[in-house]
């Protein structure tokens, strides 16, 4: 491994990698262990590698990645090309993952509870309302997403200006920074006006920066939010899976239930606001979910 390193270094590539493992174990289990890592599933990870076998092995041990043959190398392009554009965050991500290791290893030494070291990091959550700024990276977390999202529902930009600009529908985006990094625009959520509820069509929450509560907070800012709006009934269009069984926990926790009309609907009776996490700093920017939600009411009237 330290020789891998060292070229690295000596070639000047070090600002492309962030995890090197150099050992005798299968590429497959090696794969395994990099995507819990760095917290992510194996339909992100492309193996180059000029043994067929190898490659073969790897699929079939984990036949979500995608493989290519070193001495197919151009081929590259058409793997990993994309024509939207790199959101900010996105290009951060080999940045993000050095100040996420550097959080786990001193979380490592820290000598107070978790809790604790919660406190210490100095979390600081905003949420707002979107804007035509931020639809990229809206598109990336709802398409992206797949451990914390409620439903890997696919959605295009030109919807996200849709709902962005309907009167019917709330586009909401969720900003982290602490101690460690400003992590920029984490979370976003897409729900409906109706008449006697809110409907979240999408809500997804980067997989990087999960530990620290922040979807918890998210579908709190949400609950409340409803609450806000004069109604007392916040549901959600869930798809539970192996993949995102993250969120069905979450919205479990926070008292959601299904739907008997409907197995895909699960339904939060909100009675009283909810408090955040106590290590959390939130605030709450100006918010036109109130107004939009009244402005329906109105027209029903």
């Amino acid at each position: 491994r330290e020789v891998v390193n060292d070229l690295i270094v000596k070639f000047g590539l070090e600002k492309f990698f962030f995890s090197t493992v150099a050992n005798w174990k299968s590429k497959y289990s090696n794969i395994i262990n990099i995507c819990k890592e760095l917290n992510i599933s194996p339909n992100s990870v492309l193996l180059i590698d000029d043994s067929e076998f190898e490659l073969q092995e790897a699929k079939y041990h984990l036949p979500d990645i995608k493989i290519l043959n070193a001495e197919q190398y151009l081929d590259i392009y058409e793997l990993i090309s994309d024509s939207r554009t790199c959101t900010k965050e996105g290009k951060a991500r080999n940045y993000i993952y050095r100040i996420l290791q550097r959080r786990n290893s001193d979380e490592k030494k820290f000598s107070g509870n978790k809790l604790n070291f919660l406190m210490e990091c100095n979390i600081r959550i905003d949420f707002r309302d979107a804007n035509y700024s931020d639809i990229s990276r809206i598109f990336e977390l709802a398409n992206r997403t797949n451990q914390f999202n409620v439903n890997r529902r696919k959605i295009q930009e030109v919807d996200i200006i849709k709902y962005i600009d309907s009167e019917k529908h709330i586009v909401k985006v969720c900003q982290l920074k602490d101690r460690y990094a400003n992590y920029g625009i984490v979370g976003m959520a897409i729900m409906e006006i109706q008449q006697d509820r809110l409907v979240i069509s999408n809500f997804a929450v980067s997989c990087k920066i999960e530990g620290r509560g922040v979807g918890k907070a998210f579908l709190t800012y949400l609950l409340n939010q409803t609450l806000l709006s004069q109604y007392n009934i916040l549901s959600s269009n869930c798809v539970f899976g192996d993949r995102n069984q993250e969120m069905r926990f979450l919205f479990s926790n926070l008292g959601f239930k299904q739907e008997n009309s409907c197995k895909d609907l699960f339904t939060k009776h909100i009675q009283e606001p909810f408090a955040y996490d106590s290590w959390l700093n939130v605030r709450e920017m100006d918010s036109s979910t109130v107004s939009k939600v009244r402005s329906i009411l109105a027209e029903l009237v």
